[in-house]
């Protein structure tokens, strides 16, 4: 599944004008607030964190993965995954992927067996 909803993260472990949707902000006194870089260093260093977007001087941390959306009116936004921390916990991009499905598996109603 992370092949498809993360398939974008094969060009990189961040992106720019993209919001993550990570909620966690740092507090205000937090070092990771003066840079892209230091945001995601810390995120790296962090063991909850998953994913950070840095936005107008504000690191926020992410506990979960999302994919999140493009951001064209709010000015220069950056968003950023783990991709250590996410393969350790299986999710991994697959080098195999295609953009077109495999294999695809239906469920019939006989299958089902309501009772």
């Amino acid at each position: 599944m992370l092949s498809y909803t993360q398939s974008d993260r094969r060009e990189g472990p961040t992106r720019e004008f993209w919001d993550n949707f990570s909620g966690d902000e740092r507090p205000d006194d937090s070092e990771t607030h003066a840079s892209a870089e230091k945001c995601g260093a810390a995120c790296v260093a962090n063991s909850t964190c998953l994913q950070y977007s840095y936005f107008e001087k504000k690191c926020k941390f992410g506990s979960y993965i999302q994919k999140g959306r493009q951001v064209t009116d709010r000015g220069e936004f950056i968003s950023g995954w783990d991709m250590e921390k996410m393969a350790s916990l299986g999710f991994k991009l697959d080098a195999d992927y295609s953009d077109s499905c495999k294999d695809a598996t239906w469920l019939r109603p006989e299958i089902l067996k309501l009772e």
